[in-house]
């Protein structure tokens, strides 16, 4: 493994810590509103957990960004948006 496989391993690691505590922070908000781990939306609840936040997360925001910005911008642009939230 050379230099850049290491530091864009190590961007991905980092990115994803971020992306589970974004969830759990998330988790832990619902939790606290609706005394269980439900999101409501227009009155319809959703039955959440951390492992789908995050799948979410990955799906929707990292990978979306990956693919429009390259590997190395769409992890700085993810690691910005997880940031911002």
């Amino acid at each position: 493994m050379n230099n850049n496989q290491k530091i864009t391993a190590i961007h991905h690691i980092i990115v994803d810590s971020v992306m589970a505590i974004v969830a759990s922070l998330f988790l832990i908000e619902q939790i606290n509103k609706n005394d269980s781990q439900v999101f409501i939306h227009e009155g319809t609840k959703i039955d959440i957990n951390k492992d789908l936040i995050v799948l979410g997360l990955k799906i929707n925001l990292k990978q979306y960004l990956i693919e429009n910005f390259g590997e190395s911008e769409g992890l700085n642009r993810t690691y910005g948006a997880l940031k911002d939230m």
